[in-house]
């Protein structure tokens, strides 16, 4: 009776062992798949890569001043208006003239990809008076879309709602800029939980 019990009892280990591992792979798999297609969903087409040159004058990025340029243009002159949920679009957003959070961040990591800056979207999410990590998946959290920049060897916070006069890190942003309280909290890596997305909307914006 001993023996059957124990050789049961192995048969359930491995089978236990070999389920995890297996869904363990299905997951690797899956976020690997959703990580390259977003990449290659945010690298500029030469359409896009025609339309944000003239937007942006055929600016380069090289220095300080260069970021402060183009953020600053698209905020001055992509005004901050709701254009539907259709997926994000940055010819588009040029073409109107207006677009979210989410519209403003994917056209400047698309423009700061093309000068061969490596870009990571960042999700903030806030609760009006506190926040807990439970919050992110509560329908009505508040939420901002932002995202970071590479620039001369650390993390650069670029904002999407307003204008930037000097550079600075995310933690900096959350602290003192006053468009999210100071107990928001933060996902980088995701660009986005509500609003617009990157094609198709049932893959979530992980890059």
């Amino acid at each position: 009776m001993s023996f059957k019990f124990k050789l049961v009892t192995k048969r359930t280990c491995i089978f236990t062992i070999s389920f995890t591992l297996s869904i363990s792979l299905i997951i690797f798999l899956s976020l690997w798949f959703i990580i390259n297609y977003n990449k290659n969903q945010i690298s500029p087409s030469s359409t896009e890569i025609e339309i944000m040159n003239k937007f942006f004058n055929n600016r380069s990025i090289k220095r300080p001043d260069d970021i402060l340029f183009v953020q600053n243009k698209v905020i001055s002159e992509i005004k901050h208006e709701y254009t539907g949920s259709e997926k994000l679009d940055v010819k588009k957003t040029i073409l109107r003239k207006k677009g979210f959070c989410y519209d403003r961040s994917i056209l400047m990591q698309k423009y700061f990809i093309l000068n061969g800056y490596n870009v990571r979207p960042v999700y903030l999410y806030f609760g009006e008076k506190s926040t807990s990590v439970l919050d992110f998946f509560k329908k009505e959290t508040l939420s901002h879309n932002v995202f970071e920049v590479y620039f001369q060897g650390k993390w650069i916070l670029i904002r999407t709602n307003t204008k930037m006069t000097k550079l600075e890190s995310l933690k900096e942003y959350i602290k003192t800029n006053g468009v999210v309280p100071p107990h928001t909290k933060y996902v980088r890596y995701l660009n986005n939980r509500n609003g617009k997305f990157i094609y198709p909307n049932i893959i979530p914006d992980i890059y």
